[in-house]
């Protein structure tokens, strides 16, 4: 795929709302690259492809948890749970119905995500153990991330004004670590738990995060388009 530049076009609104489909493929296109973390950015030589940068950037933050173990004898709390460094092995496209039913369909591949916490506990029974805590980490290995978006249609000038997306998260965490405290054995008991929790808050979040980029980034770069457009379309004057 070649860099995106704007032309001179006169288009009908049917042309446009393909053109528009056409902007959301060639984007497509460009993130279905090869996404390693020193992939180049080959509309700008010398810097890096703009979806490994942006990747670097997320940061995935789950509520505080709380868990009981032994029987309810231990209470920990699981606090600062942050999930960054998101990298993927692949990213394919494909564009599935027509008209209004259409959609732009994303699945990444090969995701990874690495997250970290601290850990508390305290005992809830009479015998007066002393608190502890420490630190957990996790990885999330080999998961994937389906994304649809659609357009709407403005009614009036038959150009897309908006965008939204559809989201679903196959989340796998592989290793759990407890660290920190000669007690930390006892923490292996909730490893289940916590492991069931966190991928379920981790899908949350990553669906969360893209819908958002969806309907408010897309949106926007959507109207831009239709601005630049507009004075191209039917009844619009001849150009000078």
């Amino acid at each position: 795929a070649g860099c995106l530049s704007p032309t001179s076009f006169r288009s009908t609104p049917a042309e446009m709302r393909l053109r528009a489909w056409s902007v959301l493929l060639h984007a497509a296109a460009l993130l279905a690259s090869p996404v390693g973390p020193d992939t180049p950015d080959t509309c700008n030589p010398g810097g890096r492809a703009p979806l490994p940068a942006w990747l670097e950037t997320i940061v995935l933050r789950v509520p505080p948890q709380s868990f009981r173990v032994l029987e309810g004898t231990f209470e920990v709390n699981i606090t600062g749970l942050a999930c960054t460094n998101v990298t993927l092995a692949t990213l394919a496209s494909n564009v599935t119905g027509a008209g209004p039913e259409r959609r732009l369909n994303l699945r990444a591949a090969g995701v990874g995500i690495a997250c970290a916490a601290g850990w508390a506990y305290r005992a809830t029974n009479p015998l007066h153990l002393p608190a502890d805590s420490g630190g957990v980490t996790a990885r999330v290995d080999d998961s994937s991330i389906a994304l649809a978006l659609s357009l709407d249609i403005d009614s009036t000038l038959g150009l897309p004004s908006a965008a939204h997306a559809d989201c679903a998260a196959q989340v796998a965490i592989g290793a759990v670590h407890f660290s920190g405290s000669p007690l930390r054995k006892l923490l292996d008991t909730l490893e289940a738990a916590f492991r069931a929790t966190l991928e379920d808050q981790v899908s949350h979040q990553i669906c969360a995060q893209l819908t958002g980029l969806v309907e408010t980034n897309a949106t926007e770069a959507l109207r831009q388009l239709e601005a630049w457009a507009r004075p191209y379309g039917p009844g619009a004057p001849p150009p000078p």
